[in-house]
């Protein structure tokens, strides 16, 4: 499956998760900044170290259009690590939300409190919700459920560079 193809897939997704047609996929490079009234950063932000993150956060929210959206979606650390402390065997998403897959690899691992830690210290950017929920993560043609973080801010004024937060 294309890069393409994937990202059309996950764009009709969000757009039944949200329940928004007018949802689309944007591949303009650069995004430029304060156009866009959603950003969705879907299982992207651990593949990056946390300072890595951290900048790109503050990226993405420079590209929010005042009053924008920015959701933020990795796999749930607290999950994993309860799993591997309660079960002799490990599910294999598990494996995947410590450390991505052979081409994508995760090179940080977030608890909801560490990303909306994190997402707190960017200027500009509010908090609306913070929740663990469940999805369904297909494997080799077996359906495995897992947990993954969502947190949601909304963009109320101009973020400042990168190097503002700690």
């Amino acid at each position: 499956m294309s890069k393409k193809a994937y990202a059309e897939g996950d764009v009709e997704r969000i757009k039944q998760r949200y329940n928004d047609p007018n949802i689309e996929w944007c591949d303009e490079y650069p995004p430029v900044d304060g156009k866009y009234d959603l950003v969705v950063l879907d299982h992207f932000l651990q593949t990056g170290a946390i300072d890595e993150s951290k900048k790109a956060l503050v990226f993405y929210v420079q590209k929010l259009a005042p009053g924008g959206k920015l959701i933020i979606i990795v796999p749930s650390l607290e999950w994993c690590a309860a799993e591997i402390a309660t079960k002799d065997v490990w599910p294999y998403s598990v494996y995947l939300g410590l450390y991505g897959t052979l081409k994508e690899q995760n090179r940080s691992g977030y608890t909801l409190s560490g990303l909306r830690t994190i997402m707190e210290r960017i200027p500009g950017l509010e908090i609306t919700a913070a929740e663990t929920e469940a999805y369904v993560v297909n494997i080799n043609n077996q359906q495995e459920v897992a947990r993954q973080n969502v947190v949601t801010a909304v963009r109320v004024d101009a973020p400042q560079a990168a190097d503002a937060i700690a």
